[in-house]
């Protein structure tokens, strides 16, 4: 599935706050677009996590909470590992705000 990322675009905060001037952005499902913030793209990168896995977890998450901070945020386990991605609250399109593996 094709992608774009956009480098120095200008930091536009989301309705929580979070800024980024690197956003990836996919279509999920064909119907909307996950962006990824530039700490979560940073994550993703360094714990080998691909978009087609963050994806996975978001629409098909095995279990979904909100954290302390009111962020919702999906789990999955994925070829043995068990990934959580953190998403803004609210947002449209879907913002990750990190990915990280759960133990």
């Amino acid at each position: 599935m094709p992608f774009e990322i956009h480098y120095g675009t200008p930091a536009v905060p989301t309705p929580c706050g979070y800024a980024t001037t690197v956003v990836l952005m996919r279509p999920l499902d064909g119907s909307m677009n996950i962006v990824y913030t530039h700490h979560a793209w940073l994550r993703m990168r360094q714990r080998s996590i691909s978009e087609d896995e963050v994806e996975a977890v978001v629409g098909n998450a095995d279990t979904r909470y909100t954290d302390p901070d009111g962020n919702p945020c999906y789990v999955r386990t994925i070829s043995g590992r068990r990934l959580k991605v953190v998403i803004e609250p609210g947002s449209d399109p879907l913002v990750v705000i990190t990915v990280m593996h759960q133990v």
